[in-house]
This record gives structure tokens, sequence and C-alpha cells, in this order.
């Protein structure tokens, strides 16, 4: 589309059509909005977890589905986003692991991003929230902790005291 902004007017499900129109105004964009679910079709395998029997794990053929089923649209302003957050310093010797193991800055990078994505995915389980209301960004080497930081961000501008609530559940 040659850097052009366009915004989903509406979706044909009848025939597979998204109808789109050129937006002028670069103050928003859409999102697609999908339901998803698994269905377990043979469990394979099953065992507990060693530091916790009550958790199972199990090895299973699986079938993912997702429909979609509309957009979203949002407006910002700019590329700044005033809000509040929370940040995770991880240890050194996780870091010294990463790179033992992937050897590159980019590996290391790609390894704390998927500890982020862990972390957000996780977050609404301990506050009432979507994990759109969230956001993140990872860093191996930050100007303010000097180190490998995860950063969780209400996804709000002026923030919406998510991340200040999951502030106040870790440890507890």
């Amino acid at each position: 589309h040659h850097k052009l902004n366009y915004q989903v007017e509406q979706f044909d499900e009848t025939h597979n059509q998204i109808i789109l129109r050129q937006n002028e105004d670069e103050s928003g964009y859409t999102q697609p909005l999908f339901d998803q679910s698994v269905t377990v079709r043979e469990v394979m395998d099953t065992k507990s977890l060693s530091s916790n029997s009550e958790v199972k794990i199990g090895h299973a053929k699986m079938v993912y589905h997702e429909d979609l089923e509309g957009y979203l649209r949002f407006k910002y302003s700019g590329d700044q986003l005033q809000t509040n957050g929370l940040f995770i310093t991880l240890p050194s010797s996780l870091e010294d692991r990463m790179r033992t193991m992937i050897n590159s800055q980019e590996g290391v990078l790609a390894g704390i991003h998927a500890i982020e994505h862990a972390i957000r995915s996780m977050f609404p389980l301990s506050v009432l929230c979507s994990s759109n209301d969230i956001t993140g960004l990872s860093a191996v080497n930050h100007e303010t902790t000097i180190g490998p930081t995860i950063f969780i961000l209400d996804n709000v501008p002026g923030g919406a005291g998510l991340t200040e609530s999951g502030y106040a559940q870790i440890e507890s």
C-alpha cells in the first residue's frame, strides 16, 4: 500500500471481502479482532510439574482456529504515550545464559522479548483487564536500569492503574 493509510470500513464474511477506504487523517489505525479457540484432538502424554504436582502439563494433537470478528478503531496523537508502567530488571546471569545459547545481541533481545510476551499474556490473570489494555517493551540495556529490562505499560494516556495494581501484587 506504499505507506498510505487505510481504514477498514466493513468486512463481508459471505464474500470474504474487506472494504477499505484511504484515510487522509493519519491519527488512527484499525486492529483486527479475532475469536480464537483450540480443540484438543488426542492427548498423547501428561505429567505433573516436579515442583508443584497441581500443575499438569500435557502433550497433545490440537487444532487452532480463529475467526475474524471485527475491527477495533484506535486513535493516537503522535509517537508518544504518556502513561504509567512497571519495569522488571533481569539478572545478568540470565542474560549471560541467553548470550551463551544464542551468541548474538539480537538473539538476547528476542529472548527478553519472549519473556515480556509471557508476562503480558499472564497479566490479565492477576489484574482485571484485556491484554490490549497493556503494552510492553524489551531492552537489552536500558539507560535507567543499566541492564536487561522488561517494561509493561498501561496502554492508556495518563495510565489506568493497571500496572500499579500489577506492581502491588508482585511478591504478594
